[in-house]
């Protein structure tokens, strides 16, 4: 693990609900293995899959949100 801080991904906004709600569906293992995230061109979709996918990798997330020091936050940058 480096001493460099990771780059955390924040959701926008408008995310932040459907993030809980994912992520709680990942602590119950009821996640599906696969999601599609759709809608127009800048909304953020891109952003909400990283934070989701950092929040997933990360060993120790706070509020929903990556750490940004641990292994699992490095292998997302």
């Amino acid at each position: 693990m480096t001493a460099e801080k990771a780059v955390v991904e924040v959701p926008c906004p408008w995310h932040r609900e459907l993030l809980g709600r994912l992520l709680e569906r990942h602590s119950r293992q009821v996640l599906p293995h696969a999601l599609l995230f759709g809608g127009p061109a800048g909304v953020g979709k891109w952003r909400l899959a990283l934070s989701l996918a950092q929040a997933m990798l990360c060993d120790a997330p706070s509020a929903g949100l990556a750490c940004g020091h641990c292994r699992g936050c490095h292998l997302t940058t």
